[in-house]
């Protein structure tokens, strides 16, 4: 869970750090100038020490996209790419406004997969929690009680590794709950391709992932071409965008095919990540112009669905935990009570 908030952060700094830099250099603002007075405020260590730097390097005459070079752990290799299309093309200022609203995006998106992610993984984190504490604490005392009464202990409770199978098993739950839902969500780096491409199939959230990776996939892959970035490349920097090592080898994959001619339509067609009407809207672009635009509309018309989508995994989480819940209850409730209404008949003999 730290590396979780851990993420959010970094996304939100970044974002906070591009939204800085688009609205100093609009009021003609030095460079250097902009980055140590974000230095100043950041709250993240490792992004005030990367603004100071940049900041020094840049006085020394490097160029913006090399002083980010120099900290590629923060900032992508698109994001490098755009820097460097906006410092010779002059538009700097306007890109970094374009990075500020897609990442804002992002950030918005990742915080309600982690909102609807977390709360599965906290019920059944306190469902173990409670079981625990019954099978360890409570249980035990209770066959001890029928023990000194010479009377077997009546019920699940009273099996000796039936708690320990229990507790396994919600442990597992939690683990299975934990891997499914919050690690495509967290930032990690999926390396393993099965794995990666797992996720995307999960019942439920699988469709919802699909489509924010599509989202993401539009978004940038429209400001690249906005900005005169060639097809070939613009793919093979997409590769780096992504956290998901099967989304990764798809981009990788859609570069070699791109480059043996290939129309991007035919590809995304070819690649179940994508929803047909992508597809379909891309073919019409590429004959008809106006690509970029296409791909900037097909991706806030997938961010709303992601956000709608979300939230109705939301409602679907609350009855479906409440029906967990009720269950675990009933069954902890029967495995203790209904001793106790035999622990009179054993009184006395």
């Amino acid at each position: 869970m730290i590396h979780l908030f851990h993420v959010a952060r970094r996304t939100e700094d970044l974002a906070l750090f591009l939204r800085h830099v688009s609205g100093a250099m609009r009021s003609r603002v030095p460079l250097p100038v902009i980055l140590r007075a974000y230095g100043a405020e950041a709250e993240s260590r490792a992004m005030r020490k990367a603004a100071d730097s940049m900041a020094s390097r840049i006085e020394s005459g490097v160029s913006f996209h090399d002083a980010l070079s120099d900290h590629p752990r923060l900032f992508s290799s698109a994001l490098r790419k755009l820097v460097r299309v906006g410092e010779e093309s002059g538009t700097l200022a306007a890109i970094m406004g374009q990075l500020a609203d897609r990442m804002e995006k992002n950030l918005k998106t990742y915080e309600m997969f982690r909102r609807a992610a977390a709360y599965p993984v906290i019920v059944i984190g306190m469902i173990i929690s409670i079981v625990t504490f019954i099978f360890t604490k409570i249980a035990p005392r209770m066959v001890a009680i029928h023990a000194e009464l010479g009377a077997a202990y009546p019920g699940p409770l009273g099996e000796p590794d039936f708690g320990r199978w229990m507790i396994l098993f919600l442990n597992f739950l939690l683990l299975i709950a934990f891997a499914a839902l919050l690690a495509p969500v967290m930032g990690l780096r999926l390396k393993s391709l099965g794995y990666g491409r797992i996720h995307l199939q999960l019942p439920l959230i699988g469709p919802v992932l699909r489509r924010a990776e599509a989202a993401r996939f539009a978004s940038y892959l429209s400001s690249l071409i906005e900005n005169k970035v060639p097809m070939s490349e613009a793919l093979a920097l997409l590769s780096d965008a992504s956290d998901n090592s099967y989304v990764r080898s798809a981009m990788k994959d859609f570069q070699e095919r791109y480059a043996r001619g290939e129309l991007l339509s035919d590809l995304i067609q070819s690649q179940p990540l994508f929803p047909p009407s992508m597809a379909m809207m891309v073919a019409v672009a590429e004959e008809g112009g106006g690509l970029a635009d296409t791909l900037r509309g097909l991706s806030d018309f997938y961010y709303q669905r992601t956000e709608h989508d979300l939230d109705l995994l939301r409602e679907l989480y609350e009855p479906l935990m409440l029906i967990i819940v009720g269950i675990c209850i009933g069954l902890l409730a029967y495995g203790m009570y209904l001793p106790l209404f035999e622990l009179p008949q054993h009184v006395g003999r």
